[in-house]
């Protein structure tokens, strides 16, 4: 089977009424940010869209950009340049919705 670039993946679909429907569910309405979900915390997607989950352990040198590369797949709406170490661990889960091969995933992220 030959998978040629660019189609496994729609780019665009975001941008579509399906797409915007579903990211409704991930930002608050007030601020337009996303939304932070807990451990226990699950948005109100429908039950036939599945979800895949991944971890991901960020490790590095201090000051690479470890805090920065979580902030930015997290959407916090600003991150503020620390000049020591972050304090602790934090995870955070964030919901990415996207088109793979015409079926709609979610993807959480433990990160």
């Amino acid at each position: 089977m030959t998978i040629h670039r660019g189609s496994v993946l729609s780019l665009d679909w975001y941008k579509s009424g399906e797409g915007q429907g579903l990211l409704a569910h991930l930002t608050h309405p007030s601020t337009g940010h996303r939304r932070l979900y807990g451990c226990l915390e699950y948005p109100n997607i429908p039950p036939s869209i599945e979800c895949c989950e991944y971890k991901l352990f960020l490790v590095g040198e201090p000051g690479v950009g470890k805090t920065a590369a979580a902030a930015w797949l997290a959407g916090l709406p600003s991150w503020n340049r620390q000049t020591s170490e972050s304090p602790g661990l934090r995870v955070t889960t964030v919901y990415w919705p996207a088109k793979v091969q015409n079926s709609i995933l979610f993807f959480k992220l433990n990160i």
